[in-house]
């Protein structure tokens, strides 16, 4: 009878250590699921910033500055290819005022000069 009274006893509380150690596991566990819960969502906060940054960062870094040396040789060649154009359209004004110092020879030259300055632009110019 005392041995048997000994073994219940020991059963219950072994059973009552059990439940114990099993609800403090619960807690515990629960109160490390609801941590990984908040920083899995702040891992993914920062990741969809991390993204919208990196897409940010390929969109300025594939729009051309503007000023590289085709756009910069491009332009020269514009402006100069122009002011033969415009020498070449006051050459043949010239031509035809008598007494102007200008012959046909260099408004042939001027105007092949200024096709090819705006010609070369137009060859340089970046393709879209």
């Amino acid at each position: 009878m005392l041995s048997s009274s000994l073994t219940s006893q020991i059963e219950e509380l072994a059973s009552a250590q059990e439940e114990s150690i099993l609800e403090r596991y619960d807690e515990r566990t629960a109160k490390l699921r609801a941590q990984m819960n908040a920083e899995r969502a702040n891992i993914q906060d920062e990741m969809q910033r991390l993204s919208a940054l990196n897409e940010d960062y390929r969109q300025l870094s594939s729009a051309p500055l503007g000023l590289d040396k085709d756009t910069l040789i491009g332009g020269v060649s514009f402006v100069v290819g122009l002011t033969y154009v415009s020498a070449a359209i006051n050459g043949l004004l010239q031509l035809g005022t008598p007494g102007a110092g200008s012959s046909l020879p260099t408004v042939a030259l001027n105007a092949l000069l200024g096709a090819v300055g705006v010609g070369y632009y137009f060859y340089r110019k970046p393709s879209k």
